[in-house]
């Protein structure tokens, strides 16, 4: 758990504070948004097909999940996008 939560936390930070290294035309920041893209496409996929079943049924519940899952798939494909047009430059 806490590991994981430090990892999540360190790449945000190198996110936000890197934001030209990750858009430039560097093989580290292409090769981080690669990573990243497949990272939050496994948990936004985890959030989709798994998480269904275990979240509550309450409305608040249902809207969480939704929410969730709409920021998720936009993450990966944000970090998709990004890796990808990397090789169109």
């Amino acid at each position: 758990g806490f590991a994981i939560m430090l990892v999540v936390v360190g790449l945000g930070i190198v996110v936000l504070t890197s934001p030209r290294e990750l858009l430039g035309p560097s093989v580290l920041g292409r090769a981080l948004c690669g990573f990243l893209a497949i990272f939050w496409g496994y948990r936004a996929g985890v959030q989709v097909l798994v998480y269904p079943k275990i979240f509550p049924n309450s409305r608040m519940g249902i809207i969480s999940h939704y929410g969730l899952s709409a920021i998720l798939t936009t993450q990966t494909v944000a970090y998709f996008w990004v890796f990808v047009s990397a090789f169109f430059k």
